[in-house]
Parts: C-alpha cells; structure tokens; sequence
C-alpha cells in the first residue's frame, strides 16, 4: 500500500516536471521564433516627426513611439492601452515677487575718505633710489627664473614628444604583428560574415525610403556620398540617395517594414562565440 502511494506520487511528480518542461520549450520556442516585427514612418523637412511601431505574437503585445516636436509612448497589451502617452504639461512660469519695502532698493551712500596731505605722499630722493636699485635686481632675477623655466619646458616638451613617437612605434608594430596572425585573419572574417547576415536579416522587407543631401563644399558631398556607397549593395532596394553640389539640403521620408527574430540573432552570436580565438580576444578586451 505505501509502496503504491509512493510510486503515484512519483508518477504525479514526473508528470508534473514534464509538463514545466514542456512550458517552458513552448515559451522559448515562441521567444525565439515569433518575429518581432516594426514599421518605421518618418519625415524630415525642416525638422523631425515619424512613427515607430513593434508588435509582437500576432499584435498581441505592441508599443508605438510618436514623435511631432515631442515624444508620446502608447503600450498596449491585446489591445487594452497600458501605458497611455500623456503630453508633457509646461509649468506655468511664477508670478514676478512684488517688493515690500521700498527703502532696501536705495543705496547708502558711502562716506568718502578726505585726500591724504601733500606732506604724506611725499618720499625722499634716497628712498626712491632704493627702491629703483631694488626693482632692478628683482628684474634680472626674474628674468634668469624665466629663461630657466622656458629651457625646462623646452627640455619636457621635447621629451614628451619623442615618448609619443615611441608609443606610437610600439602601437603600429604590435598592430602588425595582430593583422599578421592567421587565427585574428580567420577571426576578422567570421566576424564579417556574421555582421553582412545580421544586416541583411534587420534590413526591412518592404517599404521605400528617400534622401535628399547636399552642402555648400561639393568636396564634403562628395565625402559623405563614398561612405553611403558602402551600405548600399545592402540596401539599394529600399533606399535611394539624391546628392546635391550646390548647395546645403538635408530632407528625407521613409516608410519601413520589417521584421527581427531573437532566434536569429542569438544563433549569430553563439557561432561568434563558437570561435575560441574571439573568446580569449573578446576576454582581452574585457579586461
């Protein structure tokens, strides 16, 4: 009899575990499948407005993030607002403080000393000839003290100088010697190839975006239009770029569409991870 009630109760536990078990797959499975999923909306013209939406598990759980010269939050959880924005109220400016007693605001008059006497601001021939023979001798000091402070700091800066070459020396070689390294060449490209992919998967699937640039130095256009030439084999189908030389513009709308999953991106870090190269090196520079 208390072997069969131990038993049971052994069952109902296991039975039990296998059921959290379950849950809990189920609920990675959804954390890590489901997408998150957003739209982006925005304008610039003489100023910043667009709309941010991510919704999750089929809008079930959405937050959407307005801004039109201030920033509204809505979070909303199967569709029962949460979270609801509410605009930022100014504080009304105080009341100027009226003065009660008009005496304090005039001024006493300060007493003024009577001049000194002809007698006292007189000073003897000889005193004044000590004194001269005084301020001469401070000055030849004071110049040695100078002239010996330029050289020392001449001598400082010079040295100071030549340490940074030193460093700067040691810094370039040791930086060859990590580019030369084939395990940090096989490190580097495991970590572009993982990067081109994770750009691809957050790139948006669907929408269009324009963008309108320009500055009053061509050259600076011209700068600006090579570092956008090397996004754009990632993103040539759902942005376009429109350089303008003559003078300076910066305008643009975009309307976006896309999706993240968690799963996706957590497998790209454990493949980095993976690379026992990138965990001493990533250790490193953890400290």
């Amino acid at each position: 009899m208390v072997v069969s009630i131990i038993l049971f109760l052994l069952k109902l536990i296991g039975i039990l575990l296998l059921a959290l078990f379950g849950i809990f797959l189920a609920a990675a499975g959804i954390v890590l499948l489901v997408p998150l999923r957003y739209e982006i909306k925005g304008r610039y013209h003489n100023g910043l407005a667009g709309t941010v939406r991510l919704t999750w598990l089929l809008k079930l759980f959405s937050v959407t993030l307005i801004y039109d010269k201030d920033l509204k939050i809505y979070v909303r959880i199967m569709g029962i607002k949460v979270f609801p924005g509410k605009e930022r109220k100014k504080e009304e400016e105080p009341e100027e403080m009226v003065h009660a007693m008009e005496a304090d605001a005039t001024a006493v008059p300060s007493e003024i000393s009577p001049p000194s006497s002809a007698k006292e601001k007189k000073v003897s021939k000889e005193a004044e000839k000590e004194e001269t023979s005084s301020l001469e001798t401070g000055k030849k000091e004071d110049n040695r003290f100078h002239f010996n402070k330029i050289l020392s700091k001449l001598k400082f800066s010079f040295q100071k100088i030549c340490d940074k070459l030193k460093a700067i020396k040691d810094k370039k070689d040791r930086l060859e010697e990590w580019i030369k390294d084939k395990d940090n060449q096989n490190t580097v490209k495991l970590l572009c190839s993982l990067t081109k992919r994770l750009v691809v998967h957050v790139m948006p699937r669907k929408g269009k975006g324009t963008f309108t640039f320009g500055f009053e130095d061509p050259y600076r256009t011209g700068q600006l239009l090579q570092i956008i030439s090397v996004i754009y084999p990632f993103c040539h189908k759902q942005m376009e770029f429109y350089p303008v030389f003559d003078r300076e513009i910066l305008e643009g709308e975009a309307d976006f569409i896309g999706r993240i999953r968690i799963g996706t991106v957590a497998w790209l870090g454990v493949k980095a991870l993976m690379d026992k190269n990138f965990r001493r090196l990533l250790k490193k520079w953890l400290g």
